[in-house]
């Protein structure tokens, strides 16, 4: 987050939860047989770990924590993880 962006206050972090992720929830129970539905279900608990990182709610140091969290979820979800592909920069010396 760049320090030009406002953070979520309290309130606005309660009420995005309930009118989306726990919506969103509710909705995969409520259709079981949704084809990748522990993908999305995943995708929803990232998303809202994503919210309360941007919002006020937590202490810097919490907050802090939850970005590397966020991070490295990202990392670890490549596909293209230990595959050693040249990245673009060693492609574009080439």
């Amino acid at each position: 987050m760049t320090d030009q962006q406002r953070r979520w206050t309290h309130e606005e972090v309660k009420r995005l939860l309930e009118i989306s992720v726990i919506a969103n929830f509710k909705n995969l129970i409520a259709h079981p047989e949704r084809p990748y539905r522990l993908q999305i279900a995943g995708d929803y608990a990232v998303n809202a770990l994503k919210v309360l990182a941007e919002s006020e709610v937590l202490p810097d140091d919490i907050r802090g924590q939850l970005l590397h969290i966020l991070e490295l979820h990202e990392q670890v979800s490549n596909p293209f993880l230990g595959m050693n592909l040249p990245e673009k920069k060693e492609e574009a010396q080439s």
